[in-house]
C-alpha cells in the first residue's frame, strides 16, 4: 500500500517573512496575557520602556526558533525587487550608457554573457554611490525630469517605448550631463574615487542573476573604470569639440568643466 501524501502545508503555516511577523506577534500578545502583563482596563497600557523590554526577551527567546524565510520566498522577494528597478526611467536611461557591457537578457540590451565584463548587479551600488556624490535631491530632480520626458513620448507614441529613441533626446541627454558632471567633481583624486566606487558596488551587490555567467561577480578597478568610461564617453566627445565645449563651460562653469575633464584624461590614461 502506497505511503499517504502529506498534507500540503497552509500557506499561513510556512515562514514566510509577513507571516512570521504575525506569528511573533501574536505570540507575544499571548505571553503578555499568561503572563498578567495585559491591563485589565481596555487602554490603560503598561509603560513604554518596560513593553519594549519584554518585547526584547521575547524575541531573544523565540528568534532562533522562528526559521528562516523559504528559498522559494526569497527568490520571488528578489525578482520582485529588480523588476521594480525596471520601471526606475532615469536608472534606466543611465543604465543604458553600460548595457552594452551587461550580458543579454530578455527586453534589455547586452552582449553574450560570458563576455560581458559587467553585472546588473553594479547597478543598486552605482547608484547609492551617485547619491552619495551628487546628493539625493539631484537625483530626485533627475528622476522627475526622465519621468516627465518619457510621459511625453509615451503620448506620442500611442504609449510604446522605444529606449533608443528616447535616449538619443537631447533632453535625455541634458538629464543624464547634470548628473555627471555633478559626479565628476568628486574625482579629485581618481585613484582613491575608484576604489571608493569598487567598494561601493560590491558592498551592495544583491544575490546573483539569471543571466549572469559568474555567480561570484564583483567589480574591481578595471571594471570600474570600464564602467566609467562608458558613462562619459559621450561627454569626452562634447569636450572634445570646441563649439560643444563652449555650451558646456557657460552651462556649468570652467571649475566642472576642468574636474570632467580631469577624470576623463585619468581613465584614458589607464586604459
Amino acid at each position: 500500500m502506497p505511503a499517504a501524501t502529506a498534507p500540503a502545508t497552509p500557506a499561513r503555516e510556512r515562514s514566510c517573512p509577513l507571516d512570521m511577523n504575525r506569528r511573533l506577534l501574536m505570540g507575544f500578545i499571548d505571553r503578555l496575557r499568561a503572563e498578567g502583563h495585559l491591563a485589565p482596563v481596555p487602554g490603560d497600557f503598561p509603560d513604554e520602556d518596560y513593553l519594549r523590554g519584554l518585547a526584547e526577551a521575547y524575541l531573544a527567546e523565540v528568534g532562533p526558533s522562528a526559521g528562516a524565510a523559504p528559498s522559494e520566498c526569497l527568490r520571488l522577494h528578489d525578482a520582485v525587487l529588480w523588476e521594480d528597478r525596471r520601471h526606475r526611467p532615469f536608472e534606466r536611461l543611465l543604465t543604458r550608457r553600460f548595457s552594452h557591457l551587461l550580458p543579454k537578457r530578455a527586453g534589455d540590451e547586452g552582449g553574450p554573457a560570458p563576455d560581458a565584463p559587467l553585472s546588473r548587479r553594479a547597478i543598486p551600488g552605482l547608484m547609492a554611490a551617485l547619491s552619495k556624490m551628487v546628493g539625493p535631491a539631484t537625483l530626485e530632480d533627475a528622476a522627475r525630469r526622465t519621468e516627465a520626458l518619457l510621459a511625453r513620448h509615451r503620448e506620442d507614441r500611442l504609449g510604446l517605448v522605444d529606449w533608443p529613441q528616447l535616449t538619443a533626446q537631447p533632453e535625455a541627454e541634458a538629464v543624464l550631463c547634470d548628473v555627471l558632471m555633478a559626479a565628476a567633481r568628486h574625482f579629485q583624486d581618481v585613484g582613491r574615487r575608484l576604489d571608493w566606487l569598487t567598494e561601493v558596488v560590491n558592498s551592495h551587490l544583491p544575490p546573483p542573476l539569471p543571466e549572469d555567467h559568474d555567480p561570484a561577480w564583483r567589480c574591481d578597478a578595471g571594471r570600474t573604470r570600464l564602467l566609467l568610461r562608458a558613462l562619459y564617453d559621450p561627454l569626452a566627445e562634447r569636450l572634445a569639440d570646441p563649439a560643444a565645449s563652449g555650451v558646456l563651460r557657460r552651462r556649468f562653469g570652467d571649475v566642472a568643466v576642468t574636474d570632467a575633464a580631469r577624470l576623463l584624461d585619468a581613465l584614458e590614461r589607464a586604459a
